[in-house]
């Protein structure tokens, strides 16, 4: 099992552990502007997230506060009508490197919305970077890390 399939499994497993119940059937206000913070190996990083549903398609544009960096992720919503919502998200950034669509990063997230925790969700977000020399993208602890987002 890889980190990226393992860890959001252990974040639910650490919420589920910390006492947070999990109801079901609450719709919930996804769409929205968010805090977002990001804690790594490398520190924390701040994020400004704005999320978009339609059924059960999702986007959420990122905006780094100090970089000004921007990209947004596309993905799917796990659910209408019902609890826990997660989102699973994937993107590009950048352009002209010589990896995949020439771009520079690939970002993926994975965070859960709880009805026992409004305007809140926890996951992570994952970050590779092109490597000139092999071409491919390889795992870059910066502004990556465990996730949390809260409205606002």
């Amino acid at each position: 099992m890889t980190l990226k399939v393992a860890f959001p499994v252990l974040v639910s497993a650490v919420l589920v552990g910390c006492g947070i119940p999990i109801p079901n059937g609450v719709n919930l206000d996804i769409p929205g502007p968010y805090a977002a913070s990001v804690r790594g190996l490398q520190g924390q990083d701040a994020y400004e997230v704005v999320i978009s549903t339609q059924g059960l398609s999702a986007s959420a544009t990122f905006r780094h506060r100090l970089s000004g960096q921007q990209f947004t992720l596309t993905g799917q919503r796990s659910s209408e009508g019902a609890t826990p919502v997660q989102l699973n998200l994937t993107g590009y950034a950048g352009s002209g490197s010589v990896c995949q669509g020439g771009a520079t990063d690939y970002f993926t997230s994975s965070f859960t919305f709880y009805a026992s925790k409004p305007g809140k969700a926890y996951g992570n977000l994952w970050r590779e970077s092109c490597d000139a020399a092999s071409k491919e993208f390889r795992i870059n602890p910066a502004g990556a890390g465990v996730l949390e987002l809260t409205k606002g």
